[in-house]
This record gives structure tokens, C-alpha cells and sequence, in this order.
């Protein structure tokens, strides 16, 4: 399972979407930071880090994964 938890910079200059995973099969929640930047000369650079969501604290969004994590307990 996996839903996206914010974004930023949408519409070309370091686009970046967040997300909350969830392992099904051992329960481990995941934090997920995927990017897509466009320099000035229209090069592109795309990547993702996948954290555990205990290593994420301080991150963008980090509360809002906090609150879908809750969720996802019931």
C-alpha cells in the first residue's frame, strides 16, 4: 500500500512528491521522497530515497505521514 503524503515544487523547478508505504507482508512503514529537477538548460534529474518511517522524523510532510500511519493501524 502506498499514498502520496505532499508535494512541492509542481510544474517544472525541483518537483517533489512524497509518499507513505506500507510493507503488507511484514507491516514495516516506509518514507518515500521521489524527485524530478529541471536545470536551467532543460537537463532533467530524477531519483527516490525510501527511509523507514522511524528514521524520517524531521522531514518534509513527516507529520502528515505520522497521521496516515494512525489511520492505517485501524
Amino acid at each position: 500500500m502506498k499514498e502520496q503524503i505532499g508535494q512541492r515544487g509542481i510544474g517544472g523547478n525541483r518537483e517533489s512528491w512524497y509518499y507513505l508505504e506500507k510493507d503488507e507482508g511484514s507491516g514495516d512503514l516506509f518514507y518515500i521522497h521521489e524527485w524530478d529537477n529541471m536545470s536551467h538548460n532543460l537537463s532533467s534529474k530524477s531519483g527516490s530515497e525510501k527511509v523507514p518511517l522511524s528514521e524520517a522524523e524531521g522531514r518534509p510532510f513527516y507529520d502528515e505521514a505520522i497521521e496516515l500511519s494512525k489511520k492505517w493501524e485501524t
